[in-house]
């Protein structure tokens, strides 16, 4: 009987102290500095991921919030800014070739950029001459890349204009 209760009271007392949970920072390396005159504090952590991130819209002040990091590159998918273009991809799924159809568009520069999904650049083609027509048709051979799914990215002027899946079989 003495021993059952033993174990009722190890099993309570591990239960109780199992729910709590200690905030820890894991970093290697962090400091926290105060100017009084300018109103400013400043804490910060090497290594710890960003939970939301602010600008300006000049983009000359950056606030990272939760957690901070330097800066980093993201291969995110950006949103595209206009609707009068249209850009395609056929045939997609493709095993060999496929060719990006662009409408309405008119532009000195065209990048398109694609992307395996790990984030790595597969291909970068610069557009030479500037494009101004209703349909402009670019072939890109892709017998070469292995199966899986890419992302194509069209850039015209600095603007994404569109992000494309495309399935190589």
């Amino acid at each position: 009987m003495k021993q059952l209760y033993a174990l009722l009271i190890m099993l309570s007392t591990t239960t109780l102290y199992g729910q709590v949970k200690q905030m820890d920072v894991i970093a290697t390396a962090g400091g926290f500095a105060v100017n009084e005159s300018a109103g400013i504090t400043l804490s910060w952590t090497l290594g710890e991921p960003v939970i939301a991130t602010l600008s300006n819209s000049e983009q000359s002040l950056l606030l990272t919030q939760g957690f901070q990091q330097g800066s980093l590159l993201g291969t995110g998918i950006d949103i595209p800014v206009s609707s009068t273009q249209q850009v395609f991809i056929y045939p997609n799924p493709a095993s060999s070739r496929v060719t990006i159809a662009l409408k309405n568009l008119t532009t000195s520069s065209l990048e398109i950029t694609v992307y395996s999904l790990t984030g790595a650049i597969v291909l970068y083609h610069k557009q030479a001459e500037p494009i101004s027509s209703q349909l402009t048709e670019i072939p890109l051979l892709i017998s070469h890349y292995k199966p899986g799914l890419y992302l194509i990215r069209v850039t015209a002027n600095g603007l994404v204009l569109a992000t494309l899946k495309l399935v190589k079989e």
